[in-house]
């Protein structure tokens, strides 16, 4: 898989490569989004795909009708060998304004479809909602879910998704209580949904003092007696980063 990065604005496109089992570089391809214009590309996670291809999910950050810039979330699909099969972004709408849209993993549905998890951001209300999107398998747009706390001022971000059968996933999140250094709580939770329905199940198992979502990279897998294997990382007071794994039914 690949990880959460990115740099300045205008000079950010996504490299992808294959390395061999001694990690010497077989290719590199570089999907250069900056050659479009004032396009900075944010790489969220990849998976292989059921065809032999492979899926990247992430965010693409464009200039909008406002004069400002605005970010979609972003799913391509490039050969074995690296050419580009297809791009896609995806604006969720928010309010009049725009809002600020981030995919931080995908999985692959046995019926071909590609379902995104992450976040998305409104500028009016400054708050952010969690999102579940569902495409086609030629990544056209299906539908969306957005999952928040309602009647609180919580920001909510989806980073892993597990595949569990033909129409369910789990999902871990985080909540963001508050962004102010001295009061900023953060919840880590597991979510089973229904695709195009709402929570089956949902527990929150710790909160931890910090600011933004730290915890992005969660690992999230299914333990071979069907239940999760979970590890967030704790991040405290900004001086101490653990790693916190739980192990559920």
């Amino acid at each position: 898989g690949a990880a959460f990065f990115t740099v300045d604005q205008n000079t950010n496109d996504i490299f992808d490569a294959r390395i061999n089992s001694e990690g010497a570089v077989i290719w590199g391809k570089s999907l250069c989004f900056s050659c479009l214009g004032n396009v900075n590309a944010t790489l969220g996670n990849l998976i292989l795909t059921q065809d032999g291809d492979i899926a990247i999910a992430g965010s693409a950050t464009l200039p909008s009708a406002l004069g400002t810039s605005t970010q979609d979330m972003l799913l391509l699909k490039i050969s074995p060998q690296g050419t580009l099969r297809w791009a896609r972004s995806y604006d969720l709408p928010a309010s009049i304004f725009n809002a600020d849209d981030q995919a931080n993993s995908l999985v692959e549905m046995p019926n071909g479809h590609f379902v995104l998890v992450g976040f998305s951001q409104s500028f009016i209300e400054s708050f952010s909602d969690a999102v579940l999107l569902d495409t086609f398998e030629d990544g056209q747009f299906f539908r969306a879910s957005r999952i928040n706390l309602p009647f609180s001022s919580h920001n909510v971000t989806a980073n892993q998704v597990l595949l569990l059968d033909d129409e369910d996933v789990v999902v871990s999140l985080a909540s963001d209580e508050n962004t102010t250094p001295s009061t900023a709580i953060e919840n880590n939770m597991l979510g089973r949904f229904r695709l195009g329905e709402d929570f089956e199940w949902s527990y929150s198992y710790f909160t931890e003092i910090s600011v933004g979502f730290i915890t992005t990279g969660d690992v999230l897998k299914q333990r071979a007696d069907g239940g999760f294997l979970y590890m967030p990382n704790d991040a405290e007071n900004f001086d101490f980063l653990r790693p916190n794994l739980i192990l559920t039914d």
